[in-house]
């Protein structure tokens, strides 16, 4: 198989993708702005609950499972239905989920972790069916040519509106209080939901007929990376990303809060930072060909752009030297999405978009959720004083990997064709 441009999408309309497209980027972008506010809002809460690192990875553990539990089937139903449907009905699902669980905080007998916890698992399973259909409907829209710049548009957007989020989420968090940002996320659900059911693309179904097995379609999908030697680096490398980050992800509130005496708004300051070193990523990408995207050394690059960032914070956890690692971290992952996301989206048969987009978002999981706990573990255990042994841990786990893809000059070149 080679590229997915051989093969002839349904739905796809090259006269008239920009107005699915922005339709989608909007959408997204709304949404993600409403998930980055609540996110803040979940951290300071499990902070105030809690004061408990460990609490935190927890969240994220519970948030991730469902993923993994669920993304082997929900990607053979993205390949099944309509991708457009699947988009509009995760979203409307989570929208639900965030508005009942704030009005819930708000009574006293509800204002607990737990309830925050059962929250979390439960718009994982939006999350799991979303995640896959969004990626797998571009090529229904985007010719090939712009196939590229429109997943870093995507991207970009999505990170735009986290970046938004994160700013304002600790403000918010102090002015509304959590039960109300959990509210303003479901809203944004479902503001969401309403703009993607004018996509006039994606409403076919592109995948395998109804007489196969979800079981039997999902199994397709494992096959097809696991027959792929490169196709699996390469998720392998994005799921990597969940061994390093957590390790930050969790770490910025103690170091800004009680380290560094910063208030609680900062941290979504500095979450904002990271989001922002993703656009510049997307941004600087824009201006090459689709297809010269997965000849560039990449994800080497990425990862060695984080072991510096994870260096720095080591050697001096300075407010500058946070703010700097933060955008290094952002970028970096920001650059191996947008690789692994053009691969399977020029690589890999469009019937098969769906199983093997939620392969990844499977992998992803499996490694998240241990990444978060062992993180949160670690720096409970280790303390202020001794944090940077964690941070340098990390550092030399990505010069490792990056070592090994320069060494090995896995540049992952396209397959004849």
């Amino acid at each position: 198989m080679g590229y997915g441009a051989s093969v002839p999408v349904p739905g796809l309309k090259s006269t008239d993708y920009r107005r699915d497209l922005a339709l989608l980027v909007g959408g997204n972008t709304v949404s993600a702005a409403g998930n980055a506010v609540y996110l803040v809002a979940v951290m300071l809460l499990l902070k105030a609950l809690t004061e408990s690192a460990l609490m935190i990875g927890l969240f994220q553990f519970l948030a991730l499972l469902p993923i993994f539990l669920v993304a082997p089937v929900a990607g053979a139903l993205v390949d099944r239905m309509s991708r457009r449907r699947v988009i509009i009905l995760s979203d409307l699902y989570r929208g639900v989920v965030m508005i009942v669980a704030g009005s819930l905080l708000m009574l006293p007998g509800f204002h607990s972790r737990w309830l925050v916890l059962t929250t979390a698992f439960l718009a994982g399973i939006g999350h799991a069916l979303f995640v896959p259909a969004a990626q797998a409907i571009l090529p229904s829209i985007v010719p090939v040519a712009h196939l590229h710049r429109a997943t870093g548009l995507r991207a970009a957007s999505s990170q735009i509106g986290n970046l938004g989020g994160n700013a304002l989420g600790g403000v918010l968090f102090v002015a509304l209080g959590a039960p109300m940002l959990f509210i303003v996320n479901g809203v944004s659900f479902l503001a969401s939901a309403f703009q993607e059911s004018f996509i006039r693309a994606g409403r076919a179904r592109v995948g395998t007929a109804h007489t196969e097995s979800l079981v039997a379609m999902a199994a397709r999908g494992f096959a097809t990376v696991l027959r792929d030697r490169r196709l699996a680096t390469v998720l392998g490398s994005q799921a990597g990303l969940f061994i390093v980050s957590p390790v930050l992800v969790i770490a910025l509130p103690f170091l800004l809060i009680d380290e560094l005496g910063f208030g609680e708004a900062a941290v979504g300051v500095y979450f904002a930072l990271a989001l922002f070193g993703g656009i510049l990523s997307f941004a600087a990408l824009q201006a090459r060909d689709t297809r010269a995207i997965l000849d560039l050394p990449l994800v080497p690059v990425a990862y060695l752009l984080l072991a510096v960032g994870f260096l720095a914070v080591a050697a001096s956890p300075h407010p500058l030297v946070l703010a700097m690692a933060a955008v290094a971290s952002g970028a970096a992952a920001a650059t191996v999405y947008l690789f692994t996301t053009t691969w399977i989206q020029l690589r890999v048969e469009p019937a098969l978009h769906g199983r093997v987009f939620a392969v990844m978002e499977a992998a992803n999981a499996a490694v998240a959720p241990v990444g978060y706990l062992v993180a949160g573990a670690s720096l409970e255990i280790l303390g202020a004083d001794r944090r940077w042994v964690l941070f340098l841990v990390v550092a030399g786990a990505s010069l490792v990997w990056s070592g090994y893809l320069g060494r090995s000059r896995l540049r992952f070149p396209a397959p004849n064709v």
